[in-house]
């Protein structure tokens, strides 16, 4: 909000330094950098476009933020096409070398197959987390981006669907993959899984096969080699734990609160409220309607006041033209 402020004010330079300052500390929030390309195209600053859509095209996005994705490339083929025209060709090949590094993945699977059907993916990552269509991002850097092969750079089967998950930077370990058929009929019983790491890289290893749903799953391992997430792999197992575990504790508080509250408690308050008024309901419980002169207690939740209080009173006179103020004693 700073940087967005010191933009509306012309302070350009100021809010584009603080932008990077942003994105460094939150990467994968799209604002810094889409902020921070207006900044920069504004001021003519190459170096400043540069990074906006590099920090854009090294990032997976999802679905709701597709948007995001197709601005940095818009920009960054412009960019290199102007660079062309005006003969600065030393930086028009710095700037693609730039984005060639960018759009490198660590791990990329492609899972497509033909009929009338719809199927799941469900990625276990060596940290522990699950990316999935219920958890389209993970804190591994996985990315569940649904049918969106046109943004890795290749076509869609002919007649089919797709689902893609990517990890821009990955740890290394064992990956594991769980295709699942939700319903219909997927064509031969079989669908097509596409396996790279290292993707856009000299390293690049891509394994495809076909796998058969048997029982109306299927299970695909592999591991990463060589994974650019230089974080130490025990302590995010650890930190994911930790959260699962919290969050394992608040479902079995719930599930006790639950356990503890009677519903019926505000059916049988009514009805001894009727007995107790001598009404002739034909519902009321014989046990309410035999403790006519019984004490009842209705819970009352008021506010306990803490620390230093003032209150005031006004009156207003019947003129409109004076307000007497008292104050109140607590």
């Amino acid at each position: 909000h700073i940087a967005a402020y010191l933009s509306h004010l012309g302070i350009e330079r100021r809010a584009l330094s603080l932008f990077r300052q942003v994105a460094k500390a939150a990467p994968v929030q799209p604002e810094p950098y889409l902020f921070g390309l207006r900044s920069a195209q504004r001021l003519d600053d190459l170096d400043g476009i540069r990074w906006a859509v590099t920090g854009i095209l090294s990032q997976a996005w999802t679905n709701d933020q597709a948007e995001v994705w197709r601005t940095g490339l818009r920009v960054a083929q412009a960019t290199i096409e102007r660079l062309k025209a005006e003969n600065r060709s030393a930086e028009a090949q710095e700037f693609q070398k730039a984005l060639d590094d960018a759009v490198a993945r660590d791990c990329v699977i492609i899972v497509s197959w033909t009929g009338n059907a719809d199927i799941d993916l469900f990625v276990e990552e060596p940290s522990g987390t699950v990316c999935s269509l219920r958890s389209p991002r993970t804190t591994a850097g996985g990315v569940f981006l649904g049918d969106g092969v046109s943004r890795m750079g290749q076509s869609a089967l002919a007649g089919g669907n797709s689902e893609v998950y990517v990890c821009p930077k990955g740890f290394d370990g064992t990956y594991r993959l769980l295709v699942r058929r939700v319903w219909g009929d997927v064509t031969a019983g079989k669908e097509n899984v596409d396996v790279s790491t290292h993707y856009r890289t000299k390293n690049a290893v891509q394994v495809r096969k076909k796998v058969p749903l048997e029982n109306n799953e299927a299970l695909v391992v592999f591991d990463l080699k060589d994974g650019r997430r230089q974080e130490p792999l025990a302590e995010h197992q650890i930190a994911n734990a930790a959260v699962a575990q919290l969050a394992v504790n608040q479902q079995v508080l719930a599930q006790q609160l639950a356990g503890a509250a009677d519903t019926r408690a505000l059916r049988d308050y009514a009805l001894a409220r009727q007995a107790l008024e001598g009404g002739n309901n034909a519902n009321v419980n014989p046990l309410f309607a035999s403790v006519a002169n019984a004490v009842g207690y209705q819970p009352v939740i008021i506010t306990l006041p803490e620390g230093a209080n003032l209150a005031m009173n006004a009156v207003i006179s019947a003129d409109r033209r004076y307000v007497r103020i008292t104050a109140v004693p607590m």
